[in-house]
């Protein structure tokens, strides 16, 4: 099978990486996937010229709160007098934004602790080990909760940026494990030998050498990981744990649940974008582990 994946590459002049692009292209589940992120981002970059409406307006004047779908409304209006298709817009934007935020923080925690201890291993590696053991025993769930009630107690406020950060730094150890399992796969290899032959030292070996071997298992762990992290942002906000005034998609659930049989329209929607969000990052991260599985094995 290498030797094939190598002729091919010598045939078409392609990188490794460009090898992994031509055979996710053939994945049509993983375009669609690539399809439906690359939409609510644009929806969430493009919020203010797409959204027909100010999402903090209330139609209350015009007797429009809790109306069904219609030509002027399409997703119909909240029991507040809000536009529900301007909100699940612009709850976009923070959707995405806690995603992303919270998984680069995560990365920037779990890749040097995790590459780190794979390599040094002995007490430092056990010490690392048993730190993960002790935020996965807690229920990290729990965790999060009480630290973003005492951040707003703190500060007398909510903050999206907050929860990306709190959820971000318990979100750790999962990938600090994958990425050591990798690095310890690696680190008894030819070309880390030959590493250490010219003088190379550990810092250089571990982020010039054997991390680059790690990077397709991180780049598929946080698409997943920004689809887990939406929908824990979701889960937060549908408990009361955040700002009504903020567009969320979790607040909109939380807000129509009373009149879901009469009014299903204020959480059906959310709920919705919700599903279509994370699909679209599972299915994306689907096609780049078989895209990149050559690489992995390598």
């Amino acid at each position: 099978m290498t030797e094939v994946n190598n002729q091919e590459q010598r045939k078409k002049g392609l990188s490794q990486w460009g090898l992994a692009w031509q055979r996710f292209k053939r994945n049509k589940v993983a375009l669609i996937g690539m399809v439906m992120v690359g939409s609510i981002v644009f929806l969430a970059i493009f919020a203010p010229f797409i959204s027909p409406y100010d999402p903090d307006r209330r139609w209350f004047v015009e007797g429009l709160a809790r109306t069904p779908p219609s030509s002027e409304h399409l997703f119909g209006v909240d029991k507040i007098g809000r536009d529900v298709f301007s909100n699940i817009i612009y709850g976009a934007r923070n959707a995405l934004f806690v995603g992303l935020v919270s998984t680069m923080i995560t990365l920037i925690i779990a890749v040097p602790v995790g590459a780190l201890a794979g390599y040094i291993g002995g007490r430092f590696d056990e010490l690392v080990m048993r730190l993960a053991d002790a935020f996965i025993i807690f229920p990290s769930y729990l965790l999060i909760l009480l630290s973003i009630k005492v951040f707003s107690v703190l500060v007398m406020g909510f903050s999206v940026s907050a929860i990306a950060v709190i959820i971000g730094f318990f979100g750790w150890p999962g990938i600090a494990r994958l990425v050591r399992g990798q690095i310890r796969m690696l680190k008894n290899s030819d070309f880390v030998e030959g590493a250490k032959c010219i003088g190379a030292s550990r810092m250089r070996i571990i982020f010039r050498h054997l991390l680059p071997g790690v990077i397709p298992l991180i780049m598929t762990t946080s698409m997943t990981a920004i689809a887990g992290r939406i929908m824990m942002l979701v889960s937060i906000t549908f408990l009361g744990f955040g700002d009504p005034t903020v567009q969320d998609w979790g607040a909109m659930i939380n807000l129509g649940r009373e009149g879901l049989l009469t009014s299903w329209w204020e959480s059906l929607f959310a709920g919705l974008a919700l599903f279509y969000t994370t699909l679209g990052f599972n299915l994306t991260a689907d096609g780049m582990s078989d895209a990149l599985k050559p690489r992995l094995v390598r």
